[in-house]
């Protein structure tokens, strides 16, 4: 493949040629602002494992758009490919060429410290007006399972013979996939996969960088932080980011191994046709629909506005004490029907990862079934009021929260947000989930799966 072998001499000359070296002083800074409002886009590649195929297409889109004065396009990339050294790159994308910067020294993509050193070194470079974050992997959501190397995606798909479009085999779900039993490493996977290592980003993780990005770094929000991986459009994930940023877009189902394509997602942004911040989440959630809907049913994406994270986690802490107090007073096993049929799958939309339920649907569902509903004594109608009053207050949260959402037929009517809600085994990783221990949902589902 010439194309592809052009790219990778490209690369691997341009960072090899000692004179164009960066180094992360002010008076070797490769960029000054301009003085229009000016945005870094840092693209966090994690290729060292079986996406390192695509990394190769994705560094080649950025390159036919290349960047402007107002916008930079940073890429980390951690990359090992068959039989060769691990490789390590900073570069930024200009057309048709690519700057590097700081050292070439492998780095672990599922250490939190690379992250924050990628960081840190774009910004350095180009100390920009909004910040731009999108992680480029695998991931499998909330749940954290302990696991070796990523699983091969193509056992994932098989060509529908009458669409001629990809489809999901959900014969197993995602999550056992990744476990089917004890794994060879002693750390979870989350998003940005090492297989060189065995290291991922936990959901702790990944908040605590963003954290210290935010706060040290950049010391402002970042404007996006987007997810081109799996699964990770999930409350438990996006919540905890909320003091740090201002958008976040990811995908409640699992994505296919060609991610992004990256020079559509920035090319508006890069040629000053849209703003950062909305409109540019806003456009990431178009791009990928634009992508995806001729190849795949099953794809989704959504922008969801931050500022109404910590009301829809408050919402679903209510939810939790008030269906918790009606499983403990319930009569005839009323209440445990009531949410059995509101989260069963015929009803409740859900993913590739069975125990992934989509939030508006569940609420919708529990509004349906909240008359089956019945207590001992005399508090059966408060307790239908105040659970009513919750799950439609969750849905106005949700529709007002959820600003972009695209989704295929075979997903119609997603929100845009997932929970996690397991029918009879919690799993053993979401205990640790700081959501889950902020919120009575645990406790909740601890109530569900155990009650008679």
């Amino acid at each position: 493949m010439k194309s592809n072998k052009l790219i990778w001499t490209i690369l691997w000359i341009t960072v090899c040629l000692e004179g164009t070296r960066i180094f992360a002083h002010d008076e070797y800074r490769l960029y000054r602002r301009p003085p229009a409002k000016s945005v870094l886009v840092i693209i966090y590649m994690a290729a060292r494992n079986d996406l390192s195929l695509y990394a190769e297409a994705h560094i080649r889109q950025l390159l036919n758009l290349g960047a402007s004065d107002r916008v930079k396009l940073f890429v980390h990339l951690d990359l090992q490919k068959s039989d060769e050294p691990l490789v390590t790159k900073n570069f930024f994308v200009e057309k048709d060429k690519l700057l590097p910067v700081g050292s070439d020294s492998p780095m672990d993509s599922g250490k939190k410290e690379t992250l924050i050193n990628a960081a840190s070194m774009a910004y350095e470079q180009f100390p920009a007006d909004e910040v731009v974050l999108v992680l480029s992997n695998h991931g499998t959501g909330t749940l954290e399972p302990m696991v070796a190397p990523s699983i091969r995606q193509w056992e994932l798909w098989h060509v529908d013979e009458r669409s001629g479009k990809i489809d999901l085999d959900q014969s197993i779900g995602y999550i056992d996939r990744f476990s089917p039993g004890e794994g060879s490493y002693n750390e979870p996977k989350g998003i940005c996969f090492d297989d060189s290592t065995g290291h991922y980003l936990t959901t702790k993780d990944l908040t605590d960088a963003i954290e210290h990005i935010s706060q040290q770094v950049i010391h402002k929000k970042f404007s996006i932080i987007a997810c081109d991986a799996c699964l990770m459009s999930g409350i438990e994930i996006f919540t905890g980011l909320h003091p740090f940023a201002n958008f976040f877009v990811a995908s409640q189902e699992v994505e296919l191994g060609l991610g992004y394509q990256y020079d559509h997602i920035v090319e508006p942004l890069v040629r000053n046709k849209i703003c950062c911040g909305e409109e540019l989440a806003r456009h990431f959630v178009q791009a990928y629909r634009e992508y995806y809907s001729p190849k795949i049913d099953f794809y989704t994406h959504a922008a969801i506005d931050l500022s109404y994270a910590q009301a829809l986690e408050t919402n679903i802490d209510s939810l939790a004490l008030c269906l918790s107090y009606g499983l403990t007073h319930q009569k005839q096993r009323s209440v445990k029907e009531a949410i059995r049929l509101s989260r069963h799958k015929k009803h409740c939309i859900r993913f590739n990862e069975p125990t992934y339920l989509d939030l508006g649907s569940l609420y919708a569902n529990l509004l349906i079934n909240v008359d089956i509903c019945t207590l001992k004594g005399e508090n059966t109608d408060v307790f239908k009021q105040e659970l009513t009053a919750i799950l439609h207050e969750g849905l106005t949260i949700i529709k007002k929260a959820v600003k972009a959402n695209e989704v295929g037929n075979k997903h119609e009517h997603a929100s845009g947000i997932s929970i996690y809600f397991p029918e009879f085994l919690i799993h053993k990783s979401y205990k640790t989930n700081s959501f889950a221990q902020r919120t009575h949902w645990l406790a909740f589902l601890q109530e569900f799966v155990t009650s008679q």
